[in-house]
């Protein structure tokens, strides 16, 4: 009995140690017209990302007011997957801002960079690697086909 609690308690170490091991963490924040989450700060709020999510992203957008009327900037920092990242946000502030304005507002993407190292999200600058680059384009070309 004791060598089975010892060993149960062997794994769940194990188990914690792995966890905390893979948990990225990025920053975190939401707004638009905000200097701070804008310019990227350690001061933001932190979080850990699910298991699926293996890396940091920074999405910053312009605010439409009609079709072009840029009245706006957003930004969004997060966790992130590669799994359609950008598209995935660019679609849903458009449907929740369409949605709050009954179509008279909406978004444009400025640009979205991903990284995969802990807090990499902080800054406006984020470096990606050309493998990652590669994959994107390839992504994007091979819906044409």
């Amino acid at each position: 009995m004791i060598l089975e609690n010892h060993s149960v308690a062997v794994f769940l170490g194990i188990i914690s140690l792995i966890n905390s091991a893979y948990g990225l963490k990025c920053y975190k924040c939401n707004a638009a017209n905000d200097e701070v989450c804008a310019r990227g700060s350690s001061s933001l709020p932190t979080t850990e990302c699910a298991s699926f999510q293996n890396r940091c992203g920074v999405f910053e957008y312009d605010i439409l007011a009609g079709s072009s009327k840029v009245i706006g900037t957003g930004y969004q920092r997060d966790c992130a997957s590669t799994d359609g990242y950008c598209e995935l946000v660019s679609k849903g502030a458009n449907l929740l801002l369409r949605g709050a304005t009954n179509g008279e507002a909406g978004i444009q993407q400025r640009r979205c960079d991903l990284c995969e190292d802990d807090f990499c999200n902080a800054s406006n600058k984020i470096k990606g690697s050309l493998f990652l680059l590669f994959v994107l384009i390839s992504c994007n070309i091979a819906r044409f086909f």
